[in-house]
């Protein structure tokens, strides 16, 4: 009679695992819709345009910050990021610098990423042609180009910052990003572009330095984020390749602590890109 029984205990186990599998990475891929589309001019009001966070180590440890400036340009608009981890081994100290253009249907135009850790650099250009991102990466020797089209990138973020501001949220709502991951360049393990199914599975509320505000919680395999209602992303965590996890926690932008964070640029890269700096 046992005997008997675990035929039918095993298929419907094996049913279930299946069940599983398909709800929890094969039907994200097929329903994935466009991704949320970037900011527009309306939305970026005064107190938008400019934004810091701290970046901290799974126990609560600030090891660096994190400045966001944007510029309008008529229906375009511009975004720098200057990323900088102060201690956080073995990838510090690094640096890293984003300048991004996006079109007036908020799609990534262009974009320049200079990535600089102790003794070495890399840079990642971005350019639009019609539906497709072509990228040129240059580190040392290496100077590789490729494309990747508007279906498979969805949207397209950093490492140390996948998430950017992301309005018009809805739970339920499911895309696909690419994340630039210059470690791989660096450490010469994992690939330079890390596929992500992203969903908004729910809704959470969090204390703000403005008060308490429900947000969207955003979640992909290897990041998670808190949005609010606005699109402002307070909270996101990400697991590093090499390292462990950071947490990006928004603060009140410090204008002195930027301006100090901005004068210790990158040196430059020399013309042929051989990652560098010229000599003084």
């Amino acid at each position: 009679m046992v005997n008997r029984l675990w035929g039918p205990v095993i298929i419907l186990f094996w049913l279930g695992a299946m069940s599983w599998l398909f709800w929890h990475d094969v039907r994200p891929l097929w329903v994935a819709q466009d991704p949320p589309r970037s900011i527009t001019p309306e939305w970026l009001t005064e107190g938008r345009m400019r934004q810091q966070a701290a970046v901290e180590d799974k126990a609560g440890q600030r090891i660096g910050g994190i400045w966001t400036v944007y510029r309008k340009s008529g229906e375009t608009i511009g975004r720098e990021d200057l990323i900088v981890i102060d201690r956080f081994p073995p990838i510090s100290p690094a640096r890293v610098e984003v300048d991004a253009q996006f079109d007036a249907q908020g799609r990534l135009d262009e974009m320049t990423v200079d990535v600089g850790f102790t003794g070495v650099r890399l840079s990642l250009n971005a350019e639009r042609f019609g539906t497709q991102l072509a990228f040129v990466l240059k580190a040392g020797p290496i100077n590789q180009s490729f494309k990747i089209s508007d279906t498979d990138a969805g949207m397209v973020g950093d490492l140390f910052k996948p998430f950017s501001d992301m309005p018009k949220l809805e739970v339920g709502q499911t895309w696909k990003m690419q994340v630039f991951n210059p470690l791989s360049t660096i450490f010469g393990h994992g690939r330079r572009f890390m596929p992500m199914v992203v969903r908004v599975t729910g809704k959470q509320r969090w204390q703000t330095e403005e008060g308490i505000v429900d947000c969207f919680v955003v979640e992909s395999p290897r990041a998670t984020a808190l949005v609010g209602p606005d699109g402002t992303v307070y909270r996101q965590e990400t697991q590093l390749p090499v390292g462990g996890t950071i947490v990006i926690r928004t603060e009140r932008f410090d204008e002195r602590a930027y301006e100090r964070a901005k004068a210790a640029a990158l040196p430059r890269m020399v013309p042929d890109g051989e990652g560098t700096p010229d000599s003084p």
